[in-house]
């Protein structure tokens, strides 16, 4: 896994570029790969679900002091997020994390054992197959 450490290059994903050493571009992969995946869609879901209620408790007010044009417009409001919870979570259910690790390991090797590690990954799954390389990675450079 020399190659790892002595390969220097740029990859353009969309409009970033990244640059460096297969290590340090491994390090930028797993943080653009966490942006692409469930956890930063949660917070956006948890957001939206606390505004659902906070508008709940509007309509529960507006109710009682039988404000119905107010209530109408809160459960219009209401609508709105309740359908952007439901599109972000089709949108989680949609990301599969293998894939995004199919694509990294993709994107990171470029040695002629490509296809093999590639072939190994589909069999033990692209996250372990990944995670073992990052690991011989780290463990070599321990050792030097």
């Amino acid at each position: 896994m020399k190659f790892l450490e002595k390969e220097y290059f740029e990859l353009e994903v969309g409009e970033d570029i990244y640059t460096g050493n297969m290590i340090q571009l491994s390090k930028k992969q797993i943080e653009a790969i966490e942006k692409m995946g469930n956890k930063a869609l949660l917070p956006k879901i948890e957001k939206a679900i606390r505004k659902s209620r906070k508008i709940e408790r509007k309509i529960e007010i507006k109710e009682k002091l039988n404000d119905w044009e107010s209530v109408e417009k809160l459960q219009d409001e209401l609508s709105k997020h309740e359908e952007l919870v439901d599109t972000l979570t089709i949108e989680i259910d949609k990301i599969n994390q293998d894939d995004l690790y199919k694509k990294r390991l993709e994107l990171s090797l470029v040695s002629d054992e490509k296809r093999e590690i590639m072939e190994l990954g589909k069999k033990y799954s692209y996250e372990n197959v990944l995670n073992t390389i990052l690991l011989d990675i780290k463990e070599r450079k321990a050792k030097n």
